[in-house]
């Protein structure tokens, strides 16, 4: 068990890989890794992960950003010959990567894939009008038309006047 994952590490400097399929181990080289049937395994949470030099397909799905904006930040961190894929309809990614790497992944994923990551903002210049006047009377409006026990969007809980961004 202890000399397995140096195998893996010394197979990985040379440019090989292994695959673990059901009850044997390829050891294929890591070009065509990728491209072999490698395990598949779900989630996205780094902890479940384990970091070891095993090529494997992990598909990991995103909950609050768009899969295609993670997946230009995530593609630069691929090992050479990896693989990535965005699937639209679940929103999620298909990396196919050693586990270390994914577990990495995973990682820089739960940073950027959180709440809010989805809403927009919108900058409108004011040509006539005070931003803290104009402020009140959205968030006024804003008021009337929420939801019992509906909190306010993240734009509308930002600082404005003196010292917030215009």
């Amino acid at each position: 068990r202890e000399i397995y994952p140096f195998l893996q590490s010394i197979l990985d400097v040379y440019g090989y890989a292994t695959v673990e399929m059901d009850h044997a181990v390829k050891v294929v080289p890591k070009a065509e890794a990728a491209k072999s049937s490698a395990p598949v395994r779900i989630g996205a949470d780094p902890a479940g992960i384990p970091e070891t030099d095993a090529v494997v397909r992990q598909i990991i799905p995103i909950q609050y950003a768009e899969a295609t904006e993670i997946a230009e930040i995530v593609t630069p961190i691929l090992s050479p010959g990896a693989q990535l894929a965005t699937y639209a309809r679940t929103n999620s990614l298909v990396v196919t990567d050693t586990s270390a790497n994914i577990h990495h992944i995973a990682l820089v994923i739960q940073k950027l894939d959180l709440e809010g990551a989805q809403e927009k903002v919108h900058l409108f210049p004011l040509a006539h009008a005070s931003a803290q006047i104009l402020c009140e009377q959205v968030l006024r409006i804003l008021e009337k038309t929420r939801p019992p026990g509906g909190g306010l969007p993240a734009a509308a809980r930002m600082p404005v006047g003196p010292g917030a961004a215009n």
